[in-house]
C-alpha cells in the first residue's frame, strides 16, 4: 500500500532508492491536481522504524496543504489515520523495539531537562535491554540445564556438575539483581523529578525561596502569617536535573480550620518528598554563640513537633537560615555542615551523613548561589548520572518484575538439592518475570538451548 501511494502521488514509474530524499510534486491521485512540492523518502521492509514498508512525505506545514494531502490519502482503500502510538506499537510487534526501548522513546519525547534526555536516550538505544537480556539468557540457560537434567539424567547424556554450574550462575545473578534493585529509585527520580518540600514556620521566606528558584512569582509573598495555605508545586530544571519543588503552609498550631488543613498538607507533602529544605529565620535564633547547637536544636524541635524522626530518616535535607541581613552579628558563611550523628542531632539516621546549612537573605539575594550549589549537589546524588553510571530502571513495573524474578530464583536455589522439578518451575517463572520487562516471553528459547548446548535429540 505504501509503495502504491508513493508511485501515484509522486508520479513515479518505480520505487526510488531506499532512504534517499527525492524532491517531487505531490499530486492528488484522483484529479491529478498539484498539491505541493516536497520530499519523498522510501523505507522498504524490514529496514524501517516499524519493520514494514513506510513512506515519509516532507511537505510544507500549512493547514491547507496538510488537509489536502490527508484528503488524498483517504481516497486510497484501506487507509486510515494511525491511532495514538500505533507506529511504535507496530515497531514493537515486529521486533524492532522491545518494551524498555519503547518506554525510552516515550521518555525522550517528554524529556524536559538535559539529564532526562541523556537517560532516556540510553534506554531508547537499548542499554537497559542489554542488561536484562543478558540476565534472561542466564536464566534460560539454567532452566534448560535443569530441564535436561530431569529428562535425560538417567540416560547419562548429561555432563557431570551441571547442577553445580546452575547454582553458581544463579547465585551470581542474584547478587547482580540485588545490586540493581538497591539503586534508591535514582532512575525513577530522574525520569519523574526529585520531589522537594520547603518546610518551616510562617514567614521564614519559603514562598520567596520558591519564587527565586523558579524565576517567576509562583507563590504569593506577604508579611501576613498564614498566607500560604496549600502546597504550591513548581516543576523546574535545576542545572539539567528535574525537580518538583513545593512551597508549603507554615508549620504552627492554629485554630483556623483552613490553615490547619494547610499545615497537615504541608506535613503530608514533606513525608512524600525526596528532599527537605528546612527553613529558619535568624530571628528564631536566640543565641549566636554556638550556631551549630542552636540550629540543630531548632530543626530537631520543628521536625519532632510535626513529623516523626523516621519520616525523614531516608531523606536528604538542606537547612536554610534566612534573613541574615536582619542580624549583622551572624557570620554569613556560604555554608557549613554538621554531622547528624553527634550530640542531640537526630534528623537523619544515615551514619556520617552531613546536613548542609546555608545562610541567605533572599530580599538582598545573599547566599543564594551557595544554596543553589548545595541543592544541585543533593539532587545529583539522588539521581542516576546518565553520562557515566550503569543504566538504572526508570519504571515501577521494572522493580516489581525484577523483585518477583529474584524471589523465584531464590526459591529455585532453595529447592535445587531436594526437588529439581520445583526448581525448573521456579526458573520458568523467573524467566517470565524478567521477560515481561522487555516483552520477550517464549518457551521456545528454553528448547533451543536444550538442543543447542546438549547433544540430545540428534
Amino acid at each position: 500500500m505504501s509503495e502504491d501511494i508513493m508511485l501515484k502521488m509522486g508520479r513515479l514509474s518505480r520505487a526510488p532508492a531506499p532512504r534517499q530524499a527525492l524532491l517531487r510534486t505531490v499530486v492528488c491521485p484522483m484529479s491529478q491536481e498539484k498539491l505541493d512540492s516536497g520530499l519523498l523518502l522510501w523505507f522498504p521492509s524490514p529496514n524501517s522504524f516499524t519493520g514494514e514498508d513506510c513512506l515519509e512525505m516532507q511537505v510544507h506545514g500549512g493547514l491547507a496543504v496538510v488537509t489536502a494531502i490527508l484528503r488524498s490519502l483517504n481516497s486510497f482503500p484501506s487507509t486510515r489515520h494511525a491511532t495514538a502510538g500505533e507506529f511504535t506499537k507496530r515497531a514493537f510487534m515486529n521486533g524492532k523495539l522491545d518494551l524498555t526501548e519503547v518506554e525510552g522513546l516515550a521518555d525522550v519525547i517528554h524529556a524536559e531537562t538535559e539529564a532526562q534526555r541523556k537517560q532516556a536516550f540510553r534506554q531508547m538505544a537499548g542499554e537497559l535491554n542489554a542488561i536484562y537480556s543478558s540476565w534472561r539468557e542466564v536464566i534460560v540457560k539454567c532452566t534448560a540445564s535443569v530441564e535436561a537434567y530431569i529428562d535425560f539424567s538417567e540416560e547419562e547424556n548429561i555432563e557431570d556438575g551441571v547442577i553445580e554450574e546452575v547454582k553458581t550462575s544463579l547465585n551470581q545473578l542474584c547478587h547482580q539483581l540485588e545490586r540493581h534493585l538497591v539503586d534508591g529509585r535514582r532512575g525513577q527520580r530522574l525520569r519523574d523529578g526529585v520531589h522537594i518540600a520547603i518546610l518551616g514556620r510562617p514567614n521564614v521566606g519559603k514562598s520567596s525561596l520558591i519564587n527565586y528558584v523558579s524565576r517567576r512569582p509562583v507563590a504569593i509573598v506577604s508579611p501576613i502569617e498564614g498566607t500560604t495555605r496549600d502546597s504550591i508545586e513548581s516543576f523546574l530544571d535545576l542545572n539539567g536535573y528535574p525537580i518538583v519543588m513545593a512551597d508549603t503552609a507554615g508549620l504552627r498550631n492554629t485554630t483556623d480550620i483552613v490553615e490547619s488543613q494547610g499545615v497537615q498538607r504541608a506535613v503530608n507533602r514533606s513525608k512524600d518528598a525526596d528532599l527537605l529544605v528546612v527553613m529558619l529565620s535568624v530571628t528564631d535564633l536566640e543565641s549566636t554563640d554556638d550556631l551549630e547547637r542552636e540550629i540543630s536544636g531548632k530543626v530537631t524541635l520543628l521536625i519532632d513537633e510535626y513529623m516523626e524522626v523516621r519520616d525523614v530518616s531516608d531523606k536528604s535535607i538542606i537547612i536554610v537560615i534566612n534573613k541574615v541581613d536582619m542580624n549583622p552579628r551572624i557570620n554569613q558563611q556560604t555554608s557549613f555542615c554538621f554531622d547528624t550523628t553527634r550530640g542531640q542531632i537526630t534528623i537523619s539516621s544515615l551514619e556520617k551523613q552531613s546536613v548542609p546549612v546555608v545562610f541567605t537573605s533572599i530580599t538582598q539575594e545573599q547566599g543564594l548561589d551557595a544554596f543553589i550549589s548545595q541543592l544541585t549537589g543533593l539532587v545529583k546524588s539522588l539521581c542516576a548520572d546518565p553520562s557515566t553510571e550503569s543504566p538504572s530502571f526508570t519504571q515501577a513495573r521494572h522493580r516489581d518484575h525484577l523483585s518477583n524474578c529474584l524471589d523465584s530464583i531464590g526459591a529455585a536455589l532453595n529447592s535445587i538439592d531436594t526437588d529439581v522439578v520445583v526448581t525448573a518451575e521456579c526458573l520458568r517463572l523467573a524467566c517470565v518475570e524478567i521477560g515481561q520487562i522487555s516483552g520477550k516471553i517464549s518457551t521456545e528459547d528454553i528448547l533451543d538451548v536444550v538442543f543447542k548446548d546438549f547433544c540430545i535429540g540428534k
